[in-house]
């Protein structure tokens, strides 16, 4: 199994399967270095990573059938919530739903209300 001798902070190896964990706490570039031992010596190398900035939360549809559902993407490692207000002018938001787990996987979150004039949505997430 190779060692790894430097490592993105916030990141810890598995020593029993050589993968690596965590969640980058800013966009950019780093290097790890990897080094691996056998009976005929040892070796390290440099992996280059690119870490892209989380893409900002968004609603990815709206249907209307029984209420109005929301549909998003999560990432892993965050938390999301709906909220809702109806008059934009309106500082005042009232939680539809919140501590959904992301699983990297589209979540649906459903308002059953359908009788109002007016109902604006926002997606809210919290990382760790």
């Amino acid at each position: 199994m190779p060692n790894i001798l430097r490592l993105l902070n916030g990141h810890t190896p598995d020593p029993t399967s050589g993968r690596i964990f965590g969640v980058p706490s800013s966009a950019g570039n780093s290097t790890v270095t990897i080094r691996a031992s056998n009976h005929w010596g040892t070796s390290n190398a440099n992996l280059a990573l690119t870490i892209d900035a989380a893409p900002p939360p968004k609603i990815d549809s709206i249907s209307i059938s029984n209420g109005v559902a929301l549909s998003f993407l999560t990432l892993t490692n965050r938390t999301y919530g709906v909220e809702w207000n109806g008059d934009l002018l309106s500082t005042n938001w009232a939680s539809l739903t919140n501590g959904i787990p992301g699983d990297a996987a589209s979540q649906m979150v459903t308002d059953p209300v359908t009788s109002l004039p007016a109902r604006f949505y926002r997606l809210k997430v919290l990382t760790p």
